[in-house]
């Protein structure tokens, strides 16, 4: 239910019948001033990310991103707009209704998504706000900062290895602005290539396992390992776009 402050309020209903007759009604209902339902003074609890890169602060992206809010309130959520009530999303200050875009969670009236493609955004840095509504009027707002690529320009960010110093097996993570092929090499620091790992990767966060044992299925000796990760972006839009990062691994036997 939505629900609007005033002296009076308007109940209607609907109900199945087996016959081809329909009738409703609407009746005048007095509504007393009190407090919300369970003492609910607080607006939706909303949490905003880019899909496949949830978690990710300031995600890069290229093309048209997916924008998934996870919205929750006691009180529901107020989604199909009126009364100045809408759930709007701000992409530099320019406002749109995005409710016809949101969906309660299955056997929910509590807890939803929104999921929207934001289209058009130009090169560069871009604001997303969330201001949302509960069905009782508080209202909360999100921000998330987007950093768009040009398309073809792919990008590795939060590239690790865990665990680190260590022996056995290891895993390398990261993410990617597109889906690339991707190759992680290991190197003595002298510069000789001691194993490398390829795999086909997506956007968003992967991982890509190594047992620990170089090419000849030895353990390397205790001491420091340069590693390099490697994409080249696969996409229809990406032609020739490749990307690296290194780091440091310690191997500790």
């Amino acid at each position: 239910m939505q629900s609007v402050a005033g002296p009076g309020g308007r109940v209607g209903g609907a109900v199945p019948a087996p016959s081809d007759v329909d009738a409703g009604g609407l009746d005048p209902v007095p509504v007393a001033v009190g407090d919300p339902a369970g003492g609910d003074f607080e607006g939706p609890v909303i949490s905003m990310w880019i899909e496949g890169q949830e978690g990710v602060e300031q995600p890069v992206v290229s093309g048209d991103p997916v924008l998934i809010a996870s919205i929750s309130d006691p009180s529901g959520i107020c989604f199909l707009g009126g009364s100045g009530r809408q759930l709007t999303l701000f992409v530099d200050s320019e406002g749109k209704d995005v409710g016809s875009f949101f969906s309660y969670e299955q056997g929910s009236a509590t807890d939803g998504l929104l999921d929207y493609a934001v289209r058009g955004l130009p090169v560069g840095g871009h604001r997303l706000i969330l201001w949302c509504f509960d069905g009782v009027g508080n209202s909360s707002r999100d921000t998330l900062m987007v950093t768009v690529r040009a398309p073809g320009s792919i990008a590795i960010s939060e590239s690790m290895v865990y665990p680190n110093p260590g022996s056995g097996q290891r895993c390398f993570s990261f993410r990617l602005t597109e889906d690339a092929a991707v190759s992680v090499s290991i190197h003595t620091v002298a510069g000789r290539c001691i194993r490398t790992l390829r795999a086909q990767c997506v956007q968003g966060y992967n991982q890509i396992l190594w047992d620990g044992l170089d090419a000849d299925g030895d353990e390397p000796a205790t001491g420091a390992y340069i590693y390099r990760i490697e994409a080249a972006a696969t996409g229809a839009s990406s032609f020739r776009s490749e990307a690296d990062v290194s780091g440091v691994l310690a191997v500790v036997r």
